[in-house]
């Protein structure tokens, strides 16, 4: 133990320390099905069941059989806009740097670096206006099915950060009940090795040498993912005009993450930026700008009401409960 946990009540427990392996299913030292894929995957199969869901009750405009196509368009334009926002504004180097071995482009090397949020959001935005505009869709109301389901692939994408022990959370306290000890930050693939055989010599060597930090993964789930996920399913429980669920998703967002980075490590080779805030929460600040634009437009809308998940709820039933209402009124 410490000198930061001998200060400890007698009796108080170690931090925890994180001993997770990133693969679900290994095959070879670096190759394997990892919880960070099944992450991924897990939110776009919920995602695209929601849609399935709400097509077959006729509360969207969007057919069933055009379901797995929007899903496939919208999480490419996840993934290709996660990886290049990451690229561009992290570590913008990585778009210029080649080498002869395989994946041959650092963009293309997901497991350095991985990919941002912000771009991921971008990304799909611009891949759902490609598909609204080649099936002839409203925009706004596909964008208002994929803020839900993006909550759920939030949600599980910060879990698997947890998972795979990165983007570490700040140092905590000292005695702070649930702090976490990360091996992956001493970079000591032999040592981690040891430790997760359950080797006594390696586990006592990471608890002295390691200091306990937020579970910031953890929080961040809980604030970037589960939260909006209730407050938009809530909003969402009745057939609301398209982008109201959409501008709710981007305001509740960017105010979750700069709470959320609170906690967590600013990248390393970036650090703290003007204001003393990280990279993150600029970014949240100007999509929060954004969003309030975007929302002023879409709210000022005259389209009809989609949506709503409860049996005795329907796009139909709103508008007639609407003409009724004006003429009693």
């Amino acid at each position: 133990m410490n000198e930061l946990t001998d200060l400890c009540p007698a009796g108080w427990p170690n931090a925890y320390l994180h001993l997770l392996s990133p693969f679900a299913i290994q095959f070879t030292e670096s190759f394997g099905i990892r919880w960070y894929g099944l992450a991924y995957l897990a939110g776009f199969y919920l995602g695209y069941l929601a849609i399935i869901f709400l097509s077959h009750n006729k509360r969207i405009a969007l057919r069933a059989s055009l379901a797995s196509d929007f899903v496939f368009i919208a999480a490419l334009g996840v993934v290709i806009g996660g990886r290049l926002g990451y690229c561009i504004l992290y570590q913008p180097e990585h778009l210029i740097s080649f080498s002869t071995a395989f994946p041959f482009w650092k963009v293309l090397a997901i497991n350095e670096g991985g990919m941002a949020s912000h771009g991921g959001i971008l990304g799909m935005m611009i891949a759902i206006w490609y598909f609204a505009r080649k099936q002839q869709l409203s925009f706004v109301a596909l964008l208002d099915l994929t803020s839900i389901g993006g909550t759920i692939g939030i949600f599980f994408g910060r879990l698997a950060n947890f998972v795979n022990g990165e983007l570490l959370g700040r140092i905590a306290p000292p005695c702070y009940r649930y702090a976490v000890k990360f091996p992956t930050e001493l970079n000591d693939a032999v040592l981690l090795e040891s430790a997760r055989r359950g080797v006594p010599e390696a586990i006592a060597t990471l608890h002295q040498t390691l200091a306990g930090r937020y579970p910031s993964q953890l929080f961040e789930a809980g604030l970037e993912g589960l939260l909006p996920f209730l407050v938009l399913l809530y909003l969402w429980r009745k057939p609301q005009k398209p982008g109201v669920i959409a501008a709710s998703f981007l305001l509740i967002y960017p105010i979750a993450r700069f709470l959320g980075e609170n906690y967590r490590m600013p990248d390393a080779h970036i650090g703290f930026e003007a204001l003393g805030f990280t990279r993150g929460q600029w970014l949240s600040v100007a999509m929060m700008v954004a969003s309030v634009v975007l929302a002023t437009k879409w709210l000022r809308s005259s389209a009809a009401p989609h949506g709503g998940w409860l049996r005795n709820s329907s796009p139909m039933k709103e508008l007639k409960d609407a003409d009724e209402n004006k003429r009693s009124n």
